[in-house]
């Protein structure tokens, strides 16, 4: 059974989940956060790379509207870590770095559709 075909309830818990999961990492205060010691940009490009590709595999009837929607969500992230005053700062670079993962994930998801249609 592929992802695709299981119940849109559970579908849609598990990307939710993983919003969540990523709001939470983005938006809380920076001093309750683990310390990663990978590069900042890699981090943002990986954890919408991880979402956008979750969700094109769970809902790849809607390419379009997953690309759109979780590239929104990076822009709508940036703009609340600018205007919250929790120690996290917005930064355009961080949202070139999300537009980069989510562009993965579309490529990705783009040749795992031709390769398995041959």
């Amino acid at each position: 059974m592929t992802p695709d075909r299981l119940p849109l309830p559970l579908r849609s818990a598990v990307f939710g989940s993983a919003v969540a999961v990523l709001l939470w990492l983005t938006l809380a205060p920076s001093d309750e956060l683990p310390q990663v010691s990978f590069w900042d940009k890699g981090e943002h490009a990986l954890a919408f790379l991880v979402l956008a590709g979750l969700g094109l595999v769970l809902f790849p009837r809607h390419p379009v509207r997953m690309i759109v929607g979780v590239t929104a969500l990076g822009a709508l992230i940036e703009i609340l870590q600018a205007t919250m005053d929790l120690g996290r700062d917005g930064d355009w670079r961080d949202l070139a770095a999300d537009v980069v993962g989510v562009a993965a994930a579309l490529l990705l998801f783009a040749l795992a559709r031709r390769t398995l249609r041959r």
